[in-house]
């Protein structure tokens, strides 16, 4: 029970070669179990950044024939030396290098933690020969030189819906070569990003399970997700029936029905088609019009849409 190696966090199979990632570091066998090979946080150059491994991802090498790179989450354990990072090796674990870490540098004197706190990737994919993906808390990291230099995916706006992905944590990145596109797993919903090689950029669509509100027996209003939690960067949205575009107003009241929030009129897209047919959403990000977060509890909303006016309540529980 006191065996950190033996909680077993992630898995992959490379080459006839067993890697599994712990609590206590990364494990190795080449023998099917029988005997095992250890990588563990040290301090000095050449280890992983932290012995709590969350996830391992094998990368084909894009220079060396018939070889793999071994990518991993490395996460602050019990060592007070250790830090969050992501940690690959190119030669069997023979040596690491910490590919991405708290410390990166952002830019001149702004490093990763001051703005996204300290880095905890979920997973890791690939795209191309040299292009490397790390879901992580608030933002999705992507490099073009394996791993040398990094920077945050671009904001991920869907134009078909009007709604993009702010202060979300990414869980999973998989890219699918055929169609040179890739597939995000976030807190907030399924993003696909089509890569347009002309601009260099994507095109985003956010895809999310919903019922149209004011459609077989859905209520014309409701909040989703309720209770929600702003510290968090969570978004609510409040679904309303927008079969074409129409202007809309929210307002937040608090329990004593005093204004806590207004939009002021916005224009929501409406449209849509297939699932989108019928979709609109007002989001709120749980702060009120002076930009403070709001106390927990339950707040009441009113939505006007177009000439129709509708009321529901939304739980904030941080």
């Amino acid at each position: 029970l006191h065996n950190l190696n033996h909680r077993g966090f992630s898995v992959i199979y490379v080459k006839d070669a067993l890697w599994v990632g712990t609590a206590g570091g990364i494990s190795r066998s080449i023998d099917e179990g029988l005997n095992w090979e250890a990588f563990a946080f040290h301090e000095d150059p050449g280890h992983i950044s932290g012995n709590f491994v969350t996830a391992l991802a094998a990368q084909k090498s894009p220079t060396i024939p018939d070889h793999f790179n071994i990518w991993a989450a490395t996460w602050k354990a019990n060592d007070p030396k250790e830090y969050y990072g992501l940690s690959v090796s190119e030669n069997d674990g023979a040596s690491w290098r910490i590919a991405l870490s708290d410390s990166t540098e952002l830019q001149p004197g702004e490093y990763l933690i001051d703005r996204y706190g300290p880095l905890h990737v979920h997973n890791i994919g690939f795209g191309g020969d040299s292009t490397v993906y790390a879901a992580a808390d608030g933002a999705l990291w992507f490099s073009q030189d394996l791993g040398h230099t990094w920077a945050p995916l671009d904001e991920i706006y869907d134009p078909t819906t009007g709604e993009n992905f702010r202060n979300v944590d990414f869980f999973s990145a998989v890219w699918e070569e055929t169609s040179d596109a890739i597939w995000v797993g976030t807190n907030a919903g399924l993003a696909e990003g089509r890569f347009n090689h002309d601009t260099g950029t994507f095109s985003w669509r956010i895809h999310r399970s919903f019922k149209p509100a004011g459609v077989d027996g859905t209520p014309n209003t409701y909040a989703y997700p309720s209770p929600f939690s702003p510290k968090r960067g969570q978004l609510t949205r409040f679904q309303v029936p927008a079969s074409s575009s129409i202007s809309a107003e929210l307002k937040i009241m608090n329990f004593n029905m005093e204004s806590v929030y207004s939009s002021g009129s916005m224009l929501l897209p409406g449209g849509g088609t297939n699932e989108m047919s019928g979709y609109g959403a007002i989001q709120w990000d749980g702060r009120d019009s002076d930009g403070d977060l709001v106390a927990n509890g339950v707040y009441f909303y009113r939505v006007k849409v177009g000439s129709n006016t509708w009321w529901g309540k939304v739980m904030v529980l941080d």
